[in-house]
């Protein structure tokens, strides 16, 4: 990870769970390319405004990015296949890409946590192979939510979203061919 000049770059690095947990100054992170598990908590409660998560990246631990009330922008890439529990719980968060390689959805893993109703507009889900789904995915939406699924999944995709989000779930499901 590179987090500035003068700071020594590491080919091969363990960072613990909530390593930088509230570092309210941490407004950027780099995560380098080969990094595989992003660990519980890791950017928990800090000031980031953007993360992009590479391929090499298999797993988004429990919170890891919860609690980042400035996260506007985050890119999921081609490789993730689990996103965990409240990975990106109460997160400023206007829009999400899941990837194609995304096996399991953790429950409130883009859930906003507030009487107020979550910020995401748009949602893509390109997985065709969610086996695991989490309760309340998305929580509590905004009315102009759309989420973007597979055509092939979308009556699948849109009963499991539907009967695990609560009644305040309003987003507007639609089917693409990708």
């Amino acid at each position: 990870m590179n987090f500035g000049k003068g700071v020594a770059k590491f080919e091969r690095i363990c960072l613990g769970s909530f390593a930088f947990w509230d570092c309210k100054k941490l407004k950027k992170a780099t995560i380098e390319r080969g990094v595989k598990n992003i660990s519980d908590g890791m950017f928990c409660a800090t000031a980031l405004k953007k993360i992009t998560i590479p391929g090499s990246v298999t797993k988004i631990g429990e919170d890891a990015f919860s609690y980042c009330q400035n996260l506007k922008k985050a890119t999921i890439n081609e490789g993730v296949k689990k996103i965990s529990k409240d990975a990106f719980s109460n997160t400023t968060l206007e829009e999400i890409t899941i990837p194609s390689t995304v096996t399991k959805l953790g429950k409130n893993a883009f859930r906003w946590d507030s009487t107020e109703k979550s910020s995401l507009k748009k949602v893509v889900i390109r997985s065709k192979n969610i086996k695991k789904w989490g309760t309340m995915v998305f929580g509590a939406t905004r009315d102009d939510l759309v989420i973007y699924v597979p055509k092939s999944k979308k009556a699948e995709y849109e009963k499991i979203l539907r009967s695990t989000n609560g009644l305040d779930f309003h987003a507007k499901i639609v089917g693409k061919k990708w």
